[in-house]
């Protein structure tokens, strides 16, 4: 998932559209994300978080073999699609399986690991491609004049010759990668390893689902006003990360103002991932020294600081300044989000929709109209994303001021739900970073 963006611009060369057109990938991306996120809890009664982890692993192979070979913008469309149902699924699904395998001592732990190595993936993947891009074979930039034909499609021997087989090679690098995964997994589930850790840790079996809809249905009449505004938050800081993730590389390469060259774009784009992955990783020790509110309220101000200075003024000492302060800040948004609302209130599976509704369902329309303002501004990107950030800003306190006020009204109940766990441990250490 890492190299999609920077992918986007000799996958859309592939199947003869512009950078634009294909910016629809990330709305199917976005649906698929919603859809794996709550296919967990929706499968819950039927099927163990493993096994989805196994379907998915294998699910990913398959999806990896195919994506840079297929030549139809459709058929790319809906392997991006299934692709994102995998990884919502992976996300979801991993996080919940960690969190009913161990205690609450534990879990913080293991989900902070889960968060840092999937960042690590992403970078060491952006790395590789950082080597391998070679622009002749990308669509052009929509600011350079060309002719349309040429526009919209490319040189079938400089795919065959080219980044096309250098592209192929690394997607079935990652799938050579995920198959052994796979596998271990499995032996995982055959040998019953989950529910030896669970016997070992003292974790009860606490899977009643008459009890889980009752507490649902009565809990939610109460939580209601603060899941609105949750919803909103999050849609406002999803949005800028999508926006940013999708489309900086983009307007990197095809700034008339920075003129920076693709490889060099494509080296910026690790170097924000890296430095959003050592965000994670400091952020792991300030939670021993502030708490998760204020947690939150740094991380929105560094992104609404980095977005200012991009927009007072573009060049490339204010794009370096500018991408540090928003990866340092994007990198604890959404799971201190998370942290902090399962300290309001305790949240269950059936609220992961909550969730992936803000983060993923909402906001899947935002790639393409951020595409579509820079194609007619391609400053518009900057004023996108510094709309969305300051929306995030002025949301942020009226989720505390529900959070507090829903936290003395509603009392946690007795059953220990693998969530709880978080909420316990952030009460106790006055805040908690999963990164």
């Amino acid at each position: 998932m890492g190299i999609l963006a920077p992918a986007m611009p000799t996958l859309a060369g592939n199947v003869g559209k512009t950078v634009n057109q294909l910016s629809w990938a990330f709305v199917t991306r976005s649906c698929g994300l919603f859809i794996g996120g709550i296919l967990p809890s929706l499968l819950e009664k039927h099927m163990q978080q493993i096994t989805i982890l196994i379907i998915c692993s294998f699910s990913i192979i398959l999806n990896l073999i195919f994506t840079p070979t297929v030549s139809n913008w459709i058929g790319l469309i809906i392997l991006i699609f299934i692709l994102g149902v995998n990884q919502g699924a992976v996300d979801s699904s991993g996080q919940t399986l960690i969190l009913d395998l161990f205690n609450s001592d534990q879990s913080p732990i293991f989900i902070a690991f889960f968060h840092f190595i999937w960042n690590i993936g992403g970078v060491l993947a952006l790395i590789l491609l950082s080597g391998l891009v070679e622009p002749e074979v990308e669509q052009p930039c929509p600011n350079i004049e060309i002719n349309i034909m040429n526009n919209t499609n490319i040189d079938s021997r400089s795919i065959e010759n080219s980044e096309f087989n250098n592209l192929t090679f690394l997607y079935w690098s990652f799938a050579g990668i995920t198959l052994p995964i796979g596998i271990y997994i499995y032996y995982l589930y055959a040998t019953e390893h989950t529910e030896k850790i669970k016997a070992l840790n003292g974790i009860a079996d606490l899977s009643d689902s008459d009890y889980i809809t009752f507490a649902y249905k009565e809990k939610f009449k109460r939580v209601r006003g603060y899941a609105v505004v949750l919803i909103m938050f999050m849609f406002a800081i999803t949005s800028t990360q999508q926006n940013f993730y999708a489309s900086i590389y983009e307007y990197i390469r095809c700034s008339n103002i920075l003129e920076i060259e693709s490889e060099k774009a494509a080296w910026l784009i690790s170097i924000y991932w890296i430095t959003n992955t050592i965000g994670r990783a400091f952020s792991m020790v300030l939670v021993k020294f502030i708490s998760t509110e204020t947690h939150l309220i740094i991380s929105c101000a560094l992104v609404e600081l980095g977005m200012i200075l991009l927009a007072v003024h573009v060049s490339r000492t204010t794009l370096y300044l500018g991408m540090f302060l928003i990866s340092i800040g994007l990198s604890s948004q959404i799971p201190l989000t998370f942290i902090y609302t399962a300290s309001v209130f305790n949240v269950e599976n059936g609220y992961m929709w909550l969730f992936y509704t803000g983060s993923q369902l909402l906001p899947m329309f935002n790639p393409v109209l951020c595409q579509s303002w820079m194609s007619q501004n391609h400053e518009g990107f900057i004023y996108f994303n510094l709309i969305t950030a300051t929306a995030g800003c002025l949301i942020l306190p009226l989720l505390f001021i529900m959070g507090r006020q829903l936290r003395s009204k509603v009392a946690l109940p007795s059953r220990t739900i693998s969530l709880l766990r978080i909420a316990t441990v952030s009460a106790s250490h006055n805040s908690v970073n999963i990164a």
